[in-house]
């Protein structure tokens, strides 16, 4: 344990090292070419893309507290180009606002600024990145491995065989697993129980959750756990496959396993991300006003009933509800629908994850022929602006449930509910409604532990091909 120690804090010391080198590096990249067109406007420009970059690089994990990415050049040039992306749109909506309000600098000389940002950033980490594998700074981060299945002993294993980049600190099991008496004594380091302290004690950098043979519920709790302590942590299950498409996820070997690193929604985050809905909102309302009467005339004249469909939805995990609009689809019926709902959702809640195919559960016949174009188009969900600019909604967030989907959940399926309800969500741009009840828990658990504006951005962004061409609607 003293070894593990001693080791550790030689590893935290060099990854403090990386991360000051690399913020270093980067507002180096903004202020020599400020310097260069130096006169007070370009400083506010220069000053605009520094705030920017420094939030969306620890977005896209350019500021990880593990030291293996950088000492890997090809990793850190995908995620820089992918960061400036939305700097970019953003940067030239600030600059045209600007200069419809007389700002100097013409259009050419900012891109200019921009670009040469853009080339020094790149150029500069890439020299810190040889200069780090030259010198080999510090120690390769150390790794727990909680588990004790034989995938985690092939994993385990994997790490075992690139000492170069990874050190093996041994496993986390529980005593209690019959697996658990296939790993060697000396290399089970404490047991799940002692979780926190072999982690913190021997200062352990990293630590991979590989839990696939427990219930989803159990898993959660392990990740909670991980991610309150001082670590960078990491999952391998066959349920958080869904989440994989996203970046922050890295190869052990054969083996891809998916970051748990968990953010901090802080009061300024949901400030903004207030005031984001209510332009959004605002704004939407405003443009789409002319179809919002042309869909109320064509429900009206198409079939009999109302042209708003209302209920209730949950609103948080204690179960709170609002009250949620959208333009109606389905024929007005003798037959009580919510009681056929009631009957489909307890077999989908009943039965396994392979048996959830999907959750949007609707009465054959119901579905009237406006009401499939609408539904294949999101535009049935139009008047939940209406939700978002009272503060029922968000513009991005897990889908509300009914009263009696709510009723059924898993307790580990509530936690979906942590963040405000939205209008589009992670689930839905990753696969709309071909996923599973429990893929699309996970997406929407992993998306309140991620979220940040610049992910609401993202998620917002990728909504929009996804309606456009009516991808997965229904």
């Amino acid at each position: 344990m003293a070894d593990f120690g001693v080791s550790s804090q030689s590893g935290q010391q060099g990854t403090f090292f990386y991360r000051f080198a690399l913020v270093t590096v980067d507002l180096a990249s903004i202020g020599l070419p400020v310097w260069f067109f130096i006169d007070s406007v370009s400083f506010a420009y220069g000053a605009v893309i520094a705030v920017m970059q420094t939030f969306v690089f620890r977005e896209n994990s350019l500021y990880w507290r593990h030291s293996a990415i950088y000492k890997a050049f090809w990793p850190q040039f995908t995620a820089v180009l992918r960061s400036y992306i939305p700097i970019f749109i953003i940067f030239c909506v600030i600059s045209f606002i600007s200069q419809a309000f007389g700002s100097r600098p013409q259009p050419g000389d900012l891109l200019l600024l921009f670009a040469v940002v853009v080339g020094l950033t790149i150029a500069m980490r890439f020299v810190l990145t040889a200069l780090i594998k030259m010198t080999s700074f510090g120690l390769a981060p150390g790794w727990r491995v909680i588990g004790a299945s034989p995938r985690a002993r092939l994993i385990a294993e994997e790490i075992k065989s690139e000492p170069g980049k990874m050190r093996f600190l041994g496993f986390v099991v529980d005593r209690s697993d019959k697996n658990a008496a296939d790993i060697p004594s000396d290399e089970i380091a404490a047991a799940i129980d002692g979780l926190e302290d072999a982690i913190t004690i021997t200062g352990a950098s990293n630590a991979v959750v590989v839990a696939d043979d427990k219930p989803i519920g159990d898993v959660l709790e392990i990740v909670d756990r991980i991610a309150a302590c001082p670590v960078v942590g990491f999952i391998y299950n066959e349920a958080f496959d869904i989440v994989r498409q996203r970046h922050k996820s890295l190869p052990i070997g054969a083996y891809t396993v998916t970051s748990i690193e968990t953010g901090v929604h802080s009061d300024s985050d949901a400030m903004l991300s207030r005031i984001m809905d209510m332009v959004g909102a605002g704004f939407f309302l405003t443009l789409f006003s002319p179809l919002f009467l042309v869909i109320a005339l064509v429900i009206k004249l198409s079939s009999p009933g109302p042209v708003f469909f209302m209920s209730d939805r949950v609103q948080d995990r204690d179960g709170n509800s609002f009250r949620f609009y959208k333009f109606s689809s389905m024929r007005v019926r003798d037959a009580d629908p919510a009681a056929e709902r009631h009957e489909d959702m307890d077999k989908l809640f009943a039965g396994t994850v392979a048996d959830k195919e999907n959750t949007k559960i609707t009465p054959k016949g119901a579905v009237t022929g406006v009401g499939r174009f609408l539904r294949k188009y999101s535009l049935d969900e139009l008047p939940q602006l209406i939700n978002v600019l009272k503060g029922d909604m968000s513009l991005v967030g897990p889908r509300p449930c009914l009263k009696y989907e709510y009723e059924r959940y898993a307790e580990w399926h509530k936690r979906r509910l942590d963040a405000k309800p939205g209008m589009t969500g992670l689930w839905q741009v990753v696969a709309r409604s071909k996923t599973s009840f429990d893929e699309q828990a996970i997406l929407d658990i992993y998306y309140n532990d991620h979220r940040t504006v610049w992910f609401d951005i993202e998620i917002l962004l990728k909504t929009i091909p996804v309606v456009l061409y009516g991808r997965g609607g229904g």
